[in-house]
């Protein structure tokens, strides 16, 4: 994510982490709350955490507090698919 804005357009993270969804409901959740900062729409991955990873509950939303490598990670639907 580096500098740009979080999903819902804040500047700092809400938590040391990624929220992750558990399942492609609670996603699109997630796609429609970016939809206003991000109209050019957001991909939907689905993310096999690293053995060992903590997964974390805050406020009802999952979230994992470690780095997911890339090749734990399969494109679901891409931007141009949700939009």
């Amino acid at each position: 994510m580096g500098s740009s804005q979080g999903l819902a357009g804040s500047s700092r993270h809400e938590v040391e982490g990624v929220f992750v969804s558990r399942d492609l409901a609670e996603a699109e959740f997630f796609v429609a709350i970016g939809a206003t900062n991000h109209p050019e729409g957001l991909d939907v991955w689905e993310v096999s955490p690293p053995e060992g990873a903590a997964i974390e509950i805050r406020d009802g939303f999952v979230y994992l507090t470690a780095a997911v490598p890339a090749e734990r990670l399969t494109l679901v639907r891409p931007a141009a698919a949700s939009s």
